[in-house]
């Protein structure tokens, strides 16, 4: 297992939605030859909207983390 998922909320936002941070490990990632499959998990994600399916929000980077922010569902 190389990413986590947290619940979180984001400071000063007036309604403070919870949303779901999916947290990857660059170099567990290249460890465990996952690479291409997070790259491609990123682009399925942005392209389809489906009530079935958690939308991606957005996704950022660090020196040593990606971070996937999407929808949470209680």
């Amino acid at each position: 297992t190389f990413a986590r998922v947290r619940m979180v909320k984001i400071k000063g936002s007036p309604d403070r939605t919870p949303m779901a941070l999916k947290i990857l490990k660059k170099h567990d990632l290249i460890r465990l030859k996952q690479v291409e499959h997070v790259k491609a998990e990123k682009q399925i994600l942005m392209m389809i909207e489906h009530p079935f399916v958690v939308n991606l929000l957005t996704t950022f980077q660090d020196e040593k983390r990606l971070f996937m922010l999407l929808e949470y569902v209680n």
